[in-house]
């Protein structure tokens, strides 16, 4: 956990008090409790360290919790960005942009050997432990955070003596967290450093035409002498944050076997190849000599002990402050956030576990960063029309259709979500949704060109088999329709979707095969009407599979929100919202009085989590 955890706002590490009393801690506590970090003007996400504190009312009196916000507002005002600013030794607040920027920062600091008066704020991220002991526990771990602290190290060219020191334990620990948050064939965490494998000369070119490709988004690797791990950790992180669609693809761990039999560094035909790379390797930073290691390791593989010092109070001046390395002090102040629940489906308290259905379920392209490219701290901003589209997210993670923090490696559909939710909003309201700029907001998400139709390289399936637990919300119907057409046949659920959707085989009859499609969704039991014409028109190819899609959701949320099927997509999609998407973020904020109270029964307001997908977390905020 970096500091501060996500559901504090205020963060003391010390603080001393003249004639508190006994009761001391409680009254203080209690008088900083109502202090909401947004209330000085601190960015969502931001944190703000302060050397040292001082209120200028006595605790206990009315004006306490109003002294100290001053002073924090004062200090935000005077405080150092250090990745803009610099002078930190003789700061007496920093402020960084999100937690990523203060771990990178940190462990630059370490890599650059910043002298002591320019460490001062590390007390306040540590807690008594060495960097190492912190990165280990705090950022390595962290697969979601991970990739965006190695580009900002890799952009100012620290990030190869930093990856350097780590141990093989730690390299695995760090690409194994990656690889689940950001749902990878778990072949990419296998590294095979120096292996060589037998292949034919044509694959041999493919290989060196492929890295080349590879080379140009992660330019770094050319440059490096890394161990193989770090070397393919290194690659990993990159190619997730610049071209996601490449890590998810079904080729990327092959890709990578073939980087660890190569050192790029020292191999001609790689580096007469390669492309001149799209973006500088090295960003200009100025550099104090490295004390990492290239050729020794070190011996521990776990977690080194933690000095750990519950907060203490003494009887001194009202000063809130924190130890640090100087003897200073300080205060650590970010925004509150709650912790965001599991996602669900409409009306179901829990996901169901059982498989989808045949959905063409392959890695998914995800959101796709630019190549070469890495936006971080950017945000780019909208108002839109339709921001209840977002809502459909706790639908499609709860169909598993996609999978959530807790199943990264689930069934997932080979087509973007932002990508579905254009697709869908596209469908359900035409020209209006296409004119909103929500439409173009997530072909950004999506990294593609707003003119480019959504899932343009979506194979849709040819069968559609809608599985049992998607029928669960219905009772078992005693009759269903049947239809038996030149190409196709089709069941027909009473609540108005296919329940199935398959090419017709040639030489079978119509009817036999419509009988096994029903014991295949668990309907043998189910009489069948067979009807002479089709329910519904459904196009082909992608159209066909959307409009299936489409049907289901519309009774699906009908069941859920008790609406009519053909009232659902407004009541959840038409609601005016402000989008903010930055680096592993979406903040979607919109007005609590316009939020139906049916939404709120079915659980589509919930903060959807960590999506692997897409390496992103959304969150709905109400205002």
């Amino acid at each position: 956990m970096l500091v501060p955890s996500p559901d504090q706002g205020l963060t003391i590490q010390r603080a001393r008090l003249r004639g508190g009393g006994a009761n001391a801690r409680r009254v203080l506590e209690a008088a900083l409790a109502p202090i909401d970090p947004s209330r000085i003007g601190l960015p969502r996400r931001a944190l703000l360290i302060v050397r040292r504190l001082a209120a200028a009312a006595p605790l206990g009196r009315p004006g306490f919790t109003l002294a100290v916000e001053a002073a924090l507002r004062n200090n935000l005002a005077r405080a150092v960005r250090p990745a803009r600013d610099g002078g930190v030794g003789q700061a007496d607040s920093m402020l960084f942009d999100d937690k990523i920027e203060l771990a990178a920062w940190l462990i630059g600091g370490r890599v650059r050997n910043d002298p002591p008066a320019a460490r001062w704020w590390w007390s306040a991220v540590l807690r008594g432990r060495p960097p190492a002991a912190w990165w280990r526990a705090e950022v390595l771990p962290r697969g979601d955070l991970l990739p965006r602290v190695i580009v900002w190290l890799a952009e100012r060219g620290l990030a190869e003596p930093w990856l350097a020191e780590l141990d093989d334990a730690e390299l695995d620990l760090a690409l194994g967290a990656i690889v689940h948050a950001h749902a990878l064939d778990p072949a990419c965490a296998e590294a095979r450093p120096g292996v060589r494998p037998r292949q034919a000369p044509a694959k041999r070119a493919a290989n060196v035409r492929a890295l080349t490709v590879l080379l140009r988004t992660t330019p770094e690797l050319l440059a490096g002498r890394l161990s193989g791990s770090a070397r393919r950790l290194l690659a990993v992180a990159l190619t997730v944050r610049r071209d996601a669609p490449q890590a998810r693809g079904p080729g990327f761990a092959a890709l990578l076997d073939a980087l660890d039999a190569r050192v790029p560094g020292n191999d001609p035909q790689l580096v007469a190849r390669s492309p001149a790379p799209d973006h500088p390797a090295n960003v200009a930073s100025k550099r104090e000599p490295s004390t990492f290691r290239t050729s020794s390791r070190r011996a521990t593989t776990g977690p080194a002990p933690v000095a750990t010092s519950e907060p203490g109070l003494e009887a001194k001046p009202d000063e809130i402050d924190a130890p640090s390395l100087s003897g200073k002090v300080a205060v650590t102040v970010a925004p509150k956030a709650a912790p965001a629940p599991t996602p669900c489906s409409p009306r179901d308290p829990t996901p169901s576990k059982s498989p989808g259905p045949d959905l063409a379920l392959a890695p998914i392209p995800g959101a796709r960063h630019a190549r070469g490219t890495e936006a971080a701290g950017r945000v780019r901003r909208a108002t839109v029309g339709f921001g209840g589209v977002f809502y459909l997210l706790n639908a499609l993670l709860g169909l598993e259709l996609y999978g959530d923090f807790s199943q990264p490696r689930g069934r997932n559909l080979a087509l973007s979500p932002w990508d579905l939710l254009a697709m869908l909003g596209a469908r359900w309201f035409g020209p209006a949704f296409a004119a909103d700029p929500v439409s173009g907001f997530l072909a950004d998400l999506a990294g593609r060109p707003p003119r480019r139709r959504p899932g343009a390289d979506f194979v849709a399936p040819k069968t559609w088999i809608t599985p049992r637990a998607w029928l669960s919300p219905w009772a078992q119907p005693t009759t269903i329709i049947g239809w038996v057409g030149r190409q196709r046949v089709m069941l027909w659920h009473p609540a108005g979707f296919a329940i199935a959707d398959a090419p017709r085989r040639p030489g079978r009859n119509g009817r036999d095969q419509l009988a096994r499609l029903a014991r295949r969704t668990g309907l043998a039991a189910t009489t069948i009407v067979t009807a002479t014409r089709a329910p519904v028109q459904l196009g082909r190819g992608l159209d066909r599979w959307l409009n299936l899609l489409t049907l289901y959701l519309r009774a699906r949320l009908s069941r859920a929100l008790g609406v009519d099927a053909h009232n659902a997509p407004d009541l959840v999609c038409r609601h005016p919202a402000v989008l903010e998407a930055s680096d592993g973020a979406l903040d979607i904020h919109l007005a609590l009085s316009d939020l139906p109270l049916a939404l709120r029964i079915a659980g589509l307001d919930r903060d959807p989590g960590w999506i692997p997908a897409v390496g992103l977390k959304p969150t709905f905020h109400f205002t």
